[in-house]
């Protein structure tokens, strides 16, 4: 990570060690989402992060379609 010029990225850096810091006693391990194996495999798949956390949900897109159709009959 000491080629990183990212500000964005440097903030997060800098806040998460703190907040590690702050509760030793957890041994959190933090992995951001650009950190990258060797062999160029990311680390850490955030897409499926969010899916099995439940604070991302696929959508059938024939289900989108029945909720916009029932929404019409309504109005």
């Amino acid at each position: 990570l000491s080629g990183l010029r990212d500000p964005i990225d440097q903030c997060m850096i800098f806040y998460l060690s703190k907040i590690c810091q702050f509760f030793p006693n957890f041994g959190a391990k933090i992995v951001y989402d650009y950190e990258l194996h060797p062999n160029r495999r990311p680390k850490i798949v955030m897409q499926t992060v969010a899916h099995a956390s439940g604070a991302a949900y696929f959508y059938h897109p024939q289900v989108i379609g029945q909720q916009e159709n029932s929404k019409k009959l309504t109005k």
